[in-house]
């Protein structure tokens, strides 16, 4: 499976699922779903509620590497959901267009970092957002 969309697909119909269905499991538009599916986005920023609903990696989803059923049991969805926006949001501001391996990095060092940062700040949001930007921009693009 070379993209998103396929292993996307392969997922949901290996768990019996159609796409109205994954989307109200994840609290998305179907369209959403259909658009990754196809290929027609090319900014998926619907994964994260997807992985969550299919129970998979981000990893895995985003390119294929990694083990499909691997989760961030060590952290919170909310911390993962926040370096991955922010992430997408440089990607976008900056026109890097990166392909799905580099968010995939990106995202999986963001959460890293933000796992032993909030070991001693646990609320400064701001300086999470900051680090998480600077990752970003220091990817060389």
């Amino acid at each position: 499976m070379e993209t998103i969309g396929e292993r996307l697909k392969h997922i949901r119909n290996e768990r019996g699922l159609t796409q109205d269905q994954l989307a109200q499991k994840a609290g998305i538009a179907r369209q959403t779903i259909m658009a990754i599916e196809r290929g027609q986005t090319q900014e998926p920023r619907k994964v994260l509620p997807l992985c969550q609903a299919l129970g998979i990696s981000l990893e895995w989803l985003l390119n294929g590497e990694g083990d499909i059923y691997k989760s961030y049991q060590n952290c919170d969805l909310e911390l993962v959901q926040m370096v991955a926006l922010h992430v997408l949001q440089a990607d976008r501001d900056a026109n890097w267009k990166l392909n799905p391996d580099d968010l995939a990095t990106l995202i999986k060092q963001g959460v890293a970092l933000m796992i032993e940062y909030r070991q001693d700040e646990k609320d400064d949001k701001k300086n999470i957002i900051h680090l998480t930007r600077h990752l970003a921009v220091s990817a060389g693009r």
